[in-house]
Order: structure tokens, then sequence, then C-alpha cells
């Protein structure tokens, strides 16, 4: 309990620190559309390129997972929306899902969630640094011995871009992000149609797998952990649930494209990165440095809630700090897909699955029976599936 009084005055000095420095509420700025955008771009992203290769680890079923995960968690960001227009009128700060929990339980679940938040967007970091040094290395005109300097640069990149902290300027980077997406698509149909000989494994599921699997579909659809702060900045709140309704259909559909086409494409060959499959030449060398500024330009929507509770000491030194240490794990640490798994098991699995039924059962006086019977199956869905990833993770 002394530990999480600390942390929570902590808490309680970032938001003095606001008020103090007279910093205007961002919550009346950004369109549904542009919303909408930053919306669709921090789900979409990472989770991608690793999609086929769980298809090919699970199973087929793992369309249907897919497809369940994604309507899970598109009702529970819309119950985090709603918690966001209810509660963002009796603060003069931006809300952010610690605030939602106080107001819901109290300073102890929002010191726990402040602590789930702050541990998955590092772990969220060191994938999203990781993958941007695997696929510049994949370059083929970059030289073996350069990867030092490679990673320095990279790191230099990330640094540079987490100072981009108003979200309408980081609706036009998460639109731009979005074009890759789309042009890696419409390649991949490309090359599907050129390809021959592809052999392909049509196994229905693999159960053995199931947990892992659904750690990795939670992180296609996560992103949960920054929702909040996305919601609160939304000019028109009563549009709210129908902009994050709208926003889902093209996330769910570029997410199952990319899952088919890349496994149809590889096959049996499928790695857990899938630029790994692809032959070297100037196709590939184009679409990593495309999926590389794709990566770059995420970065802000993805640190900000993290790093503006604790800049107030050192702006720079802060982010400095934090970009070293993200550059010494990557460096020492390789597993992309353990990452990914590990995180959407226990992390994404807390803040997308668990906490927003939680909270709303708590905030909404109003849910009927069959709502409340709902989001409690949601909780003891994602409980269940933290447990066995847990497990089936330890041991491998």
């Amino acid at each position: 309990m002394i530990l999480f009084d600390l942390i929570y005055e902590h808490i309680e000095m970032y938001q003095l620190y606001i008020q103090n420095n007279n910093e205007e509420k961002p919550s009346s700025n950004l369109s549904p559309k542009n919303m909408g955008y930053n919306l669709i771009k921090s789900v979409v992203g990472i989770g991608l390129l690793s999609i086929s290769y769980t298809l090919k680890q699970c199973g087929w079923s793992f369309l249907i997972i897919l497809c369940f995960t994604s309507l899970v968690t598109l009702y529970n960001a819309i119950n985090i929306g709603n918690l966001v227009k209810k509660y963002s009128k009796e603060v003069d700060y931006i809300i952010n899902y610690s605030t939602l929990g106080y107001f819901t339980y109290g300073k102890y679940l929002a010191t726990l969630i402040s602590i789930c938040c702050t541990i998955e967007i590092y772990m969220v970091s060191l994938v999203v640094v990781n993958l941007a040094i695997n696929f510049i290395l994949q370059l083929s005109f970059i030289p073996d011995n350069y990867k030092t300097c490679i990673e320095i640069f990279i790191i230099s990149c990330y640094f540079s871009v987490s100072f981009f902290r108003k979200y309408e300027n980081i609706a036009i980077l998460s639109l731009c992000g979005l074009g890759t997406n789309i042009l890696l698509i419409i390649c991949l149909i490309i090359k599907l149609c050129t390809t021959k000989n592809i052999v392909i494994d049509y196994k229905i599921i693999e159960i053995t797998n199931i947990p892992s699997c659904i750690g990795i579909s939670l992180f296609s659809f996560g992103g949960h952990v920054i929702f909040p702060e996305i919601f609160d900045t939304i000019k028109t709140k009563n549009k709210l649930s129908k902009t994050i309704s709208l926003s889902w259909i093209p996330i769910t559909l570029i997410t199952l494209t990319f899952a088919v086409l890349g496994f149809i494409l590889f096959g049996n060959n499928t790695l857990d990165n899938i630029m790994s499959d692809m032959e070297k030449g100037y196709v590939k060398n184009t679409l990593i440095i495309l999926l590389f500024f794709n990566l770059v330009f995420s970065f802000p929507l993805l640190v900000n809630p993290l790093l503006s509770k604790i800049e107030h000491v050192n702006c720079i030194l802060t982010r400095f700090l934090y970009m070293i240490s993200l550059f010494l794990i990557c460096h020492y640490w390789k597993s992309f897909i353990q990452m990914m798994s590990l995180t959407g098991v226990i992390l994404e699995n807390m803040t997308s699955l668990i906490l927003p039924p939680i909270l709303i059962l708590k905030a909404d006086n109003t849910l009927n029976i069959y709502h409340k019977i709902l989001n409690i199956l949601i909780i003891i869905f994602g409980l269940s599936i933290m447990i066995s990833g847990i497990i089936i993770e330890t041991r491998n």
C-alpha cells in the first residue's frame, strides 16, 4: 500500500503540474474524422507483421479468433468511450486510463492501472523499436558490420518524433501510416498473382497454440491503453461511439486481409516477421523503408501518454533516457514474436479485455442484465487466457 501511495502521489503531482502551467485541455480540437485516423493507426500496425505466422501456427480457426477478438475489443472500446464522455467534464486535464480507474474505484486501482499501462506502453515501444531495427538490417544495401550504427540512427529517429505532442499533427502522420499499410496489401496481392507452387498446410486448429495466438490477436486489436487520451480529443463527444464503430471496420478488414494474403503467399514457410519471407530486391527495400517510416510516425501516438506523466522533471533528458533504455534492451533481446506474445497475453489482455468491463460495471448504473452478464463473461475469458498464456509461455 505504501508503494501505491507513492506512485499515486506522482500521478497527483503530474496533474498539479498541468494545472499550474495553465495547459489547456486539448479535448475539443479534433474532428471525428481525424480522431478516427488516430484510432485506426493506434490499432493497425505492428500486429499485422506477425498475423500470417500466427495463422500458420494456430490453423484456419484463427480467423474465427480474430473476428471474435475484434468484436470483444470493439465492445470494450465503446465502453471506454462512454467512460470518457462521462468523466471528461469533471477534470481540466486530458483523460487517461488511470483517471477512469480513480473515478470508479479510487486511487489504488488508479495506481494499479497506471503501473499496467506504463509497462504495456514500454513493452510495445520495445516491439516497435526492435521491429524497425530488424527491418532496416534486411535492406540489401546495408553492410552487416554497420549494425550498431543503424541501431543508433533508428533510436535517433524515434527520439526526434517523440516531441510531436499535438493530436491534430499526429493525425496527419497517422493518415500517412495507413497509406503504407494499404500499399503493402496491394503489393502482396500483386506478388500473390505472380507466385506459383506455394505449399500450404490446411490444418483447422492447433489447440496448444491457441492462448499465445489470442495474445497476438489482442496485439492486433489492442491499443486500449491509449484510447482514453485519443477519445478525449474529439470535438463532439456525442459522435464518439459512432466514430469508434466506423473506425473498427477498416481495422478488422485490414487485419483479416493481411493474415490471409500473407499465409497464402508464403505458405508453410511463413516466418514470424512477414518481411523476412520476401525475396531481396528493390521491391522489398521500398516496402521496408515505407514500413519503417510507418513505425516511426506511430511512435508519438504510442509514447505520449507515458512520457507526458514524467517529462515535467526534464523533457529532453526524460525522452533521451527512455530511448537509451529501449536501445540497450533491443540490442540484447532479439525475439520479436516473444515480445508480442508476452505483451499481448498479459498486458494487452489486461487493458483491452479485463479492465474495461470492470470499470463499466461500477460506473454505469443503467446497464441491463444482459450487458452485465456479457461484461462478466469477458472478464472470465480474459483471466483464463492470461493464466493459460503465462503457463504456456513459461514452458516455452
